[in-house]
């Protein structure tokens, strides 16, 4: 038999041709820590919106059963029933948003592609709430420094330079505070990486 007619028997080298051969995405840890963050900053800002929509009734409460009748304590029960329903109303809100950003730290965790849309609306939503907030809070404060200033009459000029200097610092804590991670949401989850990842899931 002739060396030709023998079977071929010799190993076939691999195939090089790549082109079918699709590389697995990288796994990304940013959605699991982002979305630990969102749940327990969604967790705490729930809590908190119940205690500030049930805290005003509670006070009012306890001052009538310590039998607090007090000038001071009544007008202070004055100020605070003038601004109820804007408190309330307020701390509502407040509550859904942090159901919303609950919700967004879950599909973050599970990589949702609903979630960066559920971000980025709480984060605007969030931004204009502070706003809010923060003017409620200057007008609480001013009937606060208001009913002091009536209370020392003649120490009127230099409360009222406290009680503007106080607002504005408290304004801009507020703001700071307040948009800190709505900022930062909206900036993350406008880079152009973050969007191709979050496109890719499900």
């Amino acid at each position: 038999m002739t060396e030709s007619a023998l079977p071929d028997t010799a190993p076939t080298a691999p195939p090089t041709d790549r082109s079918d051969y699709v590389a697995p995405p990288p796994h990304r840890t940013w959605p699991t820590a982002i979305g630990i963050i969102a749940i327990i900053f969604g967790s705490l800002g729930a809590l908190g919106a119940l205690w500030g929509a049930a805290a005003p009734f509670l006070m009012e409460w306890l001052f009538d059963a310590m039998g607090l009748q007090q000038a001071e304590v009544q007008a202070q029960l004055e100020i605070m029933r003038s601004l109820l329903w804007w408190s309330v109303s307020f701390s509502l809100v407040s509550l859904l948003l942090a159901l919303l950003l609950l919700m967004a730290g879950v599909q973050l965790i599970r990589r949702r592609r609903q979630a960066g849309a559920l971000c980025w609306w709480w984060a605007v939503l969030k931004m204009a709430l502070v706003v809010g907030g923060v003017a409620l809070g200057y007008v609480a404060q001013q009937q606060q420094m208001e009913l002091m200033t009536a209370q020392q009459q003649s120490h009127q000029q230099m409360a009222g330079a406290v009680s503007e200097a106080m607002a504005l610092f408290n304004i801009a804590i507020g703001l700071a505070w307040g948009w800190a991670l709505p900022v930062f949401m909206l900036i993350w989850f406008s880079r152009r990486s973050v969007k191709a990842d979050v496109a890719s899931w499900r």
